[in-house]
């Protein structure tokens, strides 16, 4: 008896072991961590944003309520102390990129770099690389694409506009359209790939070597063993069933991507702004769950974007929106040059509100279809992916970089410890920047302008 339970003990605890060591080695499964920079203009409003709560039982503001649902998957950053009247001070993480302090302003060139931008013929542009881009230069160089922009509506890239650089002056050009993302990305996508396919019968073959030792077992051991058998026979079932249950990489049906037959003609509308961002976030979520990519930025609008959401029934400018929602300077709410009140500061609020709700929803959307993509382990690609959501303000009457509304979705393969409101006093933004790299492997202590940076984030992981 003890000879035989030593021997179920060393196969199944073997076997099971094995298979734990190889799913976290390096490179020995194939599954690899991801990140997207999901980035959404024009600032937002504080208290419709920020959680309320503690560490764990927070409650997610009426912007942020679509996540309620990856709750656990979230990690929501704050200020250390509650808004005291100034709108400058510094409570939370802010963008750091000179000696003054916090800068200001809709200029995006600084978000991702941590480096003040240079100027040429008149247009800010970034003042180095941006941290998707030197995440990418090290872990995507053997993937179909070493990194993918992709946006809705996301700007012109030869000014400030673009949130990603390869290096000073150096913009990554970001793709609008999804016919041409849908081209691009998945040409020869799908294929047969005879190493996978080995890989998934070695691993099979193991299970099945695992069950038939317990079959041959059950016979000879008594009730108390037959159960704890049949425990064990559940769970190679279970285990089997996640290892075969493969994404698979077909592309997304174009048709599927293309709402009407005039989408070539007219996907650039703002009528079509929602069927676009749809569209890509599809796009993304299958490349990176068919590892064409490890490294993306999703774009909506761009710093200070004029951008209509008709469909939102909200008609003016979400630029115009983030500006009128408080009283400043020319008029209460939006003013035509008749001087007719057109939308209420209360209107706008609950524009802004609407607006940005609107993006979480999205977002929630490409987060879902990213966790019910499982990796060959039975985690899902949302498990192994770090999503960083990220503005190139905070208050957007006033142009603040102080107490960023920042969060992040997804534990890059455990590394952060997620489900959390985290709140910081007075922390740089490049801290942040430091911690996504590491989430992704690199060994930096540092990133930006080094003089503002102090290395990781505490309390993240």
């Amino acid at each position: 008896m003890l000879r035989r339970r030593a021997m179920m003990t060393g196969l199944l605890g073997g076997a099971l072991a094995s298979l734990s060591s190889r799913r976290q080695a390096r490179g020995e499964t194939g599954i690899n961590k991801r990140i997207v920079i999901w980035f959404t203009p024009n600032g937002c409003i504080e208290e419709a944003w920020r959680p309320t709560g503690g560490e764990t039982d927070f409650q997610l503001g009426e912007i942020l309520s679509p996540l309620e649902v990856l709750r656990d998957k979230l990690i929501v950053f704050g200020p250390s102390t509650p808004y005291g009247g100034d709108i400058r001070e510094e409570r939370g993480i802010s963008i750091h990129v000179n000696a003054e302090g916090p800068s200001g302003g809709h200029d995006g060139t600084k978000l991702l770099t941590g480096m003040l931008p240079m100027t040429v013929e008149g247009n800010n542009v970034a003042g180095g690389i941006s941290v998707d881009q030197h995440i990418a230069s090290v872990v995507g160089t053997s993937d179909a694409f070493r990194s993918v922009a992709l946006g809705a509506r996301a700007g012109n890239p030869v000014a400030s506009d673009p949130i990603s650089w390869y290096g000073a002056g150096q913009p990554v050009p970001v793709e609008n359209n999804p016919t041409s993302a849908f081209s691009s990305l998945f040409a020869g996508v799908g294929e047969a790939d005879a190493d996978v396919l080995r890989r998934r019968a070695r691993r099979r073959e193991v299970l099945r070597s695992a069950r038939e030792e317990v079959g041959r077992l059950k016979p000879h051991v008594g009730t108390t063993d037959r159960q704890r058998l049949d425990l064990h026979e559940s769970a190679l079932d279970e285990l089997d069933a996640r290892l075969t249950k493969v994404f698979d990489c077909t592309p997304p049906d174009e048709v599927g991507a293309v709402p009407t037959a005039d989408w070539e003609e007219n996907w650039d509308t703002y009528s079509r702004l929602l069927d676009t961002m749809r569209a890509q976030s599809d796009i993304l979520a299958t490349a990176l769950g068919c590892g064409v990519t490890r490294v993306a930025t999703y774009q909506v609008g761009y710093p200070a974007a004029n951008t209509r959401y008709s469909t939102l029934s909200h008609d003016h400018w979400h630029h115009a929106y983030s500006h009128g929602w408080e009283f400043q300077g020319g008029g209460p709410g939006i003013v035509n040059q008749e001087g007719v009140v057109e939308a209420t500061p209360e209107q706008c609020r609950q524009a802004m509100i609407d607006i940005h709700k609107r993006h979480a929803e999205e977002l929630a959307y490409f987060a879902s279809r990213l966790a019910e993509m499982p990796e060959s382990d039975g985690s899902s690609v949302l498990d192994n992916t770090v999503i960083f959501w990220c503005n190139e303000l905070s208050d957007s009457v006033y142009h603040t970089h102080q107490n960023m509304p920042f969060l992040l979705l997804g534990g890059a393969g455990g590394h952060f410890k997620t489900g959390r409101y985290v709140t910081y006093a007075r922390k740089s933004h490049t801290d942040l920047l430091v911690s996504l790299c590491q989430a992704m492997g690199l060994p930096d202590e540092t990133f930006g302008d080094p003089t503002f940076c102090g290395g990781p984030l505490p309390n993240l992981t």
